[in-house]
């Protein structure tokens, strides 16, 4: 079989578009979105079932919207409060961010007790509560099945979140969150492997 080549006359357009596109993808990257940021920092959900209470940090456009959701986890030690400068990009290009602060988080224990983890973690003990790595995932299934709750807390949200367009997405242990969300199935010490899949997130 004869190999086909593409005409040059054909090829140049294409190389200069692709070019042109990237160059303008980058710049909607660098520089901020039409929208205003509104937050609200102070959102406490109530899971009964694990009788666990979990703070949420909500950023939403000012637009009318609606806008597609993105649920943020952050690494380990970190928090709901964490990640603003990206949060914020994403948000003034059109998004709805839920943060959620999960269970290893430094800002949920004593000083005493965040002294002591960094103590360990420069001495290079194992640190913080990494044992309860599997609540991660079911807090941001626990977020996506409360969104009416979330929008009844936030003044004017509900009609801006797109409930046919979430993502999820994460920061090193947030990382691993969200590969378990997305599908990745994993075993803990000594247990059978579980999936916690959801398939809301596209």
């Amino acid at each position: 079989m004869k190999p086909f080549l593409f005409p040059v006359k054909t090829l140049l357009p294409v190389i200069l578009a692709c070019r042109a596109g990237a160059a303008l993808a980058e710049e909607h990257k660098r520089e901020p979105g039409p929208f205003k940021v509104q937050t609200f920092t102070e959102l406490v959900l109530r899971d009964k079932q694990r009788q666990k209470d979990l703070p949420l940090r909500i950023s939403h456009p000012d637009g009318k919207g609606p806008f597609p959701i993105i649920v943020w986890s952050h690494g380990m030690f970190g928090s709901k409060d964490g990640y603003q400068p990206l949060v914020e990009h994403w948000v003034s290009h059109g998004y709805v961010v839920i943060q959620p602060t999960h269970s290893d988080s430094l800002s949920l224990v004593s000083k005493e007790e965040v002294q002591q983890t960094i103590a360990k973690l420069k001495a290079g003990q194992k640190a913080g509560r990494t044992d309860d790595w599997m609540s991660r995932p079911r807090d941001v299934q626990f977020a996506l099945d409360s969104l009416d709750g979330i929008a009844k807390q936030v003044p004017g949200l509900a009609e801006r979140m797109d409930r046919q367009r979430i993502g999820v997405g994460g920061h090193s242990f947030g990382a691993l969150t969200t590969q378990l969300v997305a599908g990745t199935s994993a075993r803990p010490p000594g247990g059978k492997r579980q999936s916690f899949a959801d398939p809301r997130p596209v």
